[in-house]
């Protein structure tokens, strides 16, 4: 692994509008490199949907490994997209090394991402639901103080824990390409631009988060995933259903695209670095 990791004394600050245009850009210029690079994960993701459609009965450890694999395809997506940007080499349905240094590096990091975006989820979002709930049950009213400080308390604080995790955002492309950059030394290069940096995820990704909620809501309404009286489906619903499914985790994917091109943008401006393939950088100037 190459350095890297420092922030560079004169590094501009990071545009907002400009990395958020340019990671469009990186996206949408070539349908074909985006549907290379989705090809093995979107494979792997129709597997596991036709395991969940045979085994309907499967444990709740079961459906964590799934969930788990489901995690895996999405990272190594995001592998492949990170070595195109920075290596500006043809995709390839398998990185080189799959599993060398830098890879084994960023799945790790990948996977502490993951966890650590949805633990307040899971130990701040759904208490508060709850309590919410259970006092909306109670005949307190929605506008009360205590459960309206907890819908306020709730976003500000998922969105600063968020701000929070952006300004370490930029190990994964430096372990994906290979190069030195320790969680300490993102949150140094970031200083001074992470709110910049925050922006421009949200930017980037609202539209397509925008776009799978529509999705969702389109999938619901029209029943694709409702069973029939008896709990069985017809080969139309089914069918209806794998290509709903496939068509979210496309979605899906390209909100991962738009966030790791805004990544890799913010990584070369404020870093300086480009390793042994400078003239490759120069698209992101």
């Amino acid at each position: 692994m190459t350095g890297g990791g420092t922030r560079n004394p004169s590094a501009p600050k990071l545009p907002v509008f400009g990395s958020v245009v340019e990671a469009y850009r990186e996206v949408f210029k070539s349908p074909a490199r985006l549907f290379t690079a989705s090809a093995l994960p979107l494979g792997i993701m129709a597997a596991l949907w036709v395991i969940l459609l045979w085994r309907t009965s499967l444990s709740f450890w079961s459906y964590q490994v799934l969930h788990l694999i489901e995690v895996l395809a999405f990272l190594l997506f995001g592998l492949l997209w990170f070595r195109f940007l920075f290596e500006d080499s043809s995709v390839k349905l398998l990185p080189r090394p799959l599993l060398g240094q830098g890879s084994l590096a960023y799945f790790g990091y990948g996977l502490l991402f993951y966890f650590l975006i949805w633990l307040p989820v899971f130990f701040l979002a759904l208490p508060l639901g709850v309590s919410a709930l259970e006092q909306g049950r109670a005949g307190v009213p929605l506008l009360s103080w205590d459960v309206g400080a907890l819908l306020l308390f709730l976003p500000a604080a998922l969105l600063l824990w968020l701000f929070f995790l952006a300004r370490f955002s930029l190990v994964c492309p430096a372990a994906a390409t290979r190069r030195e950059m320790s969680p300490l030394g993102s949150w140094r290069a970031t200083a001074g631009n992470g709110l910049n940096l925050f922006v421009a995820y949200a930017l980037a990704s609202l539209p397509a988060i925008v776009a799978l909620f529509s999705l969702l809501t389109l999938g619901l309404s029209r029943g694709l995933f409702a069973a029939g009286p008896s709990g069985s489906r017809s080969s139309a619903d089914i069918l209806a259903q794998g290509a709903f499914s496939l068509n979210f985790a496309l979605a899906q994917l390209i909100t991962v695209a738009l966030v790791i091109s805004v990544t890799a943008v913010a990584y070369r401006r404020l870093t300086g670095n480009g390793g042994p393939r400078e003239a490759a950088s120069e698209r992101f100037e």
